[in-house]
C-alpha cells in the first residue's frame, strides 16, 4: 500500500503532523521527496542541523523518527533546499519573487547558487568544496537533469519496494515524484 499526503495550504496545513500519526498507526516508511527551509524563518531548524555539518528539515527527521526502521532524515528526503527572503523586489535566480535559492543538498552533495553570498553559518557547516555552483536558471536546469533526477528515481524504485510508504508532499505541490502509483491519497486542510 503507497499513500500520498498532501496538504490544502502551501505552509502548516497539517501534512507532517497526519504524517507521523499513520506510519506510527500502520507500522511504515515515510518519504519525503523534496523538502526546503528558509534560513530565516526556520532558523532554528537550519542551525540545528548545520550543526552536524548536514541539511535536512524539522519534516524529514519527524518522519525519520517515526518510520520503520533505522533512518537518517537524508535517507527519506533525497533533495533539500534552503533559501532565505530576497532583498529587494528581484526575483532572483529561480524568478521567485520575495526568496532566492542558496544551497540544495541534493543525495550526499551540494549545489550552490553562485549568485548570492551565502550566510557564514552555512559556509562554514557545509562541505561546500566540491558544491556544484550554478549562476543561471539554464545551469540549474543541466543539474536538475544530471543530478536531481537520478535521486528521484533511485527514491521512486525504494517507495515501490516498500509493502507500505506514505509519501508527504513539498508546499502545495500535488503530487512530489513521478514513477509511482499511490493507492489512496489523504489531503490535509
Amino acid at each position: 500500500m503507497t499513500v500520498l499526503v498532501a496538504g490544502s495550504d502551501r505552509v502548516d496545513a497539517g501534512k507532517t503532523t497526519f504524517t507521523v500519526g499513520l506510519l506510527n498507526y500502520i507500522g511504515s516508511v515515510g518519504f519525503k521527496p523534496r523538502a526546503g527551509n528558509d534560513f530565516w524563518f526556520d532558523h532554528d531548524d537550519a542551525t540545528a542541523a548545520l550543526t552536524d555539518g548536514r541539511l535536512y528539515g524539522k519534516d524529514a527527521k519527524r518522519l525519520a523518527s517515526a518510520s520503520r526502521g533505522d533512518a537518517d532524515p537524508e535517507d527519506l528526503n533525497p533533495v533539500h533546499r534552503l533559501w532565505r527572503p530576497a532583498p529587494g523586489t528581484g526575483k532572483g535566480l529561480l524568478g521567485q519573487s520575495r526568496r532566492e535559492f542558496l544551497v540544495d543538498r541534493v543525495g550526499n552533495g551540494f549545489v550552490v547558487n553562485g549568485s548570492v553570498s551565502l550566510p557564514d553559518a552555512v559556509r562554514e557547516a557545509l562541505p561546500l568544496s566540491s558544491a556544484v555552483v550554478v549562476e543561471s536558471l539554464g545551469e540549474l536546469n543541466d543539474q536538475t537533469e544530471r543530478r536531481y533526477l537520478p535521486h528521484f528515481r533511485a527514491l521512486a524504485e525504494r517507495i515501490r519496494s516498500e509493502d507500505r510508504a506514505v509519501v508527504e508532499s513539498y508546499s502545495d505541490i500535488a503530487r512530489p515524484i513521478q514513477g509511482v502509483e499511490f493507492d489512496t491519497v489523504a489531503v490535509v486542510e
